[in-house]
């Protein structure tokens, strides 16, 4: 469909000249940030729990040109950890609000997709956007019995719980190292862009491979200009991922992860925008392919996917949404995958399905609120591959990380890729100057405000080891910007991941202190301690090895919590300790540009 009325659009289309014009009504499309290449290194991912504070206004999935003569930018993905990215950039400076300066006007709300950086101005041009956020992150443990020599308290690179972004318990306390870059030549009417990603930054590690992405994407978005200024049409080709249910004011939020999809392929989507007084309507369809990791050992094949979203927004305030994705899996035998004791032959083609409503509130004094609701179905789907990225987990069958793994089984694996999962999202967050100026809040002074978030998950599976389960996590992260240069923060999450066994939950308190150059601006650097207090640290040695804290179903390598020389690539070291850390301190520096 999406095809279709794009070819029609780009015949009706005046030609180059007459699109550049400053005036011209055509909107951007925005960018995608990537998600290299998988691969099973039994690995996490992502983003940052400090937002970086900046002097544009963040552009929203579907806004207008940006201001004359800059580039915009918008939330970049990060996946240190994994073998897999997926990630959010915090372009949302803080509390308050918004930091766009006086005059300037936003797009409208992102509920229905996101991505990487937009075509420039009206004429041809170079655009390069990207992304850091380089942590130190130190784990204190001890030694029962130091000999000589040895000191009581040990220091290592933090192993926690929660770092692993395809996993359930995935937090923004201690996120890993991740950089992008976005580099791309266009106007407003055509764009091409590629993108290049990492993590494990080798001069202060070492060169692992599969942390090195290369280029993870390579596009092409064409943004006509219409006869009819109430018709706004954007289409992109190629390598790229659009995201949906994204709980933040401009990123994935709090939770940092997507209520209903975030898609990686290759392929195509387009979105048409019909302008009706206040209201905007918009239909975007979409459809791809991925090929995943070919090892025996994953059980993913070729995927094709296809999506559809309808929207309705009202004034940029308020804007409800519909979500349909589907992934499929049909692919015949391929060679080789006999190697694997767990391959089955010639298994049930295999689907994943996910859809649901959600809302967004932008209303000034009221503040931000979201709140989405999200059915994923499971057929088969042990050989649906990484099409779609959804509440923390990639594809279905992916190595482990995805919902197969994150969701449907327990430790005896009985589902046979069948069940679902039913998801609550929400998100509200507001200040005190906001409360007291509404709209008038540009962010330039002191502030205070506070973020609520959660998501819950109930899950029916073939495996009676997972049917039935609840799965809970929610927080608070609360921030006092005191001065131009300097402000304070603390972050507290409590999750839950099985409503059965509730020695596996645990929580988090980070205080840090936030520094800067002004109140907005492009980088920010936080001082953090965390202290981790779990409902039971470590499993009796005799004991139910479940009834503890527990790693992620893919343990980040070498080093994370779970992480042994079993699990991983052989002759790797695995983590330094086999409890989880309680005390973390870190030094983080992020910045966008």
């Amino acid at each position: 469909m999406s095809s279709i009325f794009v070819s029609v659009a780009l015949l009706l289309s005046p030609g180059p000249a007459d699109t550049a014009a400053a005036d011209s009504t055509a909107e951007p499309s925005p960018e995608a940030s990537a998600d290299g290449t998988s691969v099973e290194l039994a690995s996490p991912e992502d983003p940052v729990d400090t937002e970086p504070v900046v002097d544009d206004p963040p552009v929203e999935a579907g806004s207008g040109a940006s201001p004359a003569g800059d580039v915009p930018v918008v939330p970049m993905d990060d996946i240190a950890g994994s073998a897999l990215p997926a990630s959010r950039p915090g372009t949302f400076p803080g509390p308050g609000g918004s930091r766009k300066k006086k005059g300037e006007g936003g797009g409208r709300l992102l509920s229905s997709r996101g991505g990487g950086p937009d075509a420039g101005g009206g004429d041809w041009g170079f655009i390069f956007n990207g992304y850091l956020r380089a942590p130190m992150r130190i784990g204190l443990g001890e030694r029962e019995m130091p000999a000589e020599g040895q000191h009581a308290t040990t220091l290592h690179n933090a192993v926690v719980p929660d770092d692993q972004y395809l996993g359930y318990q995935y937090t923004l306390h201690n996120p890993r190292d991740w950089a992008e870059l976005y580099l791309g030549y266009g106007n407003q009417v055509a764009a091409g862009m590629v993108s290049i990603q990492g993590f494990n930054f080798t001069d202060a590690a070492w060169k692992e491979n599969n942390a090195q992405f290369g280029i993870a994407q390579a596009f092409v978005s064409l943004t006509p200009k219409l006869p009819a200024k109430s018709l706004r049409l954007s289409w992109k080709v190629g390598s790229f991922d659009n995201r949906y249910g994204q709980a933040g004011r401009y990123d994935a939020g709090e939770l940092d992860t997507y209520a209903f999809g975030r898609t990686h392929g290759m392929g195509e989507a387009g979105q048409l925008d019909i302008l009706v007084r206040d209201f905007t309507i918009s239909v975007e369809h979409g459809l791809g392919t991925t090929r995943p990791d070919p090892r025996v050992f994953n059980a993913a094949r070729f995927t094709f996917f296809h999506h559809a979203h309808l929207g309705l927004a009202y004034q940029k305030k308020v804007e409800l949404g519909g979500h349909f994705l589907q992934a499929i899996a049909r692919e015949e035998d391929r060679l080789g995958a006999e190697a694997d004791a767990s391959f089955v032959p010639n298994p049930p083609d295999g689907s994943m399905t996910v859809l649901g409503p959600d809302l967004r509130i932008n209303w000034g004094r009221l503040g931000y609120y979201y709140a989405a609701f999200s059915y994923i179905q499971a057929r088969h789907a042990r050989s649906v591959g990484p099409s779609i990225e959804v509440i923390h987990s990639k594809g279905a069958g992916q190595f482990t990380f995805g919902i197969i793994d994150n969701y449907l089984e327990g430790p005896t694996q009985q589902s046979g890729g069948n069940g679902e999962i039913s998801s609550v999202i929400v998100q509200a967050e507001n200040s005190v100057q906001r409360i007291r100026k509404g709209d008038q809040w540009w962010g330039e002074g002191m502030d205070f405000g506070i973020k609520l978030y959660g998501m819950l998950n109930k899950i029916r599976s073939d495996d009676p080891d997972a049917d039935g389960i609840t799965k809970i996590k929610y927080g608070i992260d609360a921030r006092f910007d005191a001065l131009r240069w300097f402000g304070v923060a603390t972050r507290y999450d409590r999750v839950q991941p099985n409503s059965n066994i509730p020695e596996q939950s645990f929580s988090v308190v980070s205080p840090r202190l936030l520094f800067r150059t002004n109140w907005i601006t492009r980088e920010e650097i936080s001082v953090q301690y965390s202290r981790y207090i779990y409902n039971q640290r470590e499993c009796s040695p005799m004991g139910d090895p479940l009834l503890c804290a527990q790693p992620p179903s893919a343990p980040v390598p070498p080093a994370g919590f779970g992480a042994t020389p079993g699990n991983q690539d052989m002759g790797n070291r695995g983590a330094p300790t086999r409890v989880p850390d309680q005390n973390v301190v870190s030094i983080r520096a992020t910045f966008w540009w």
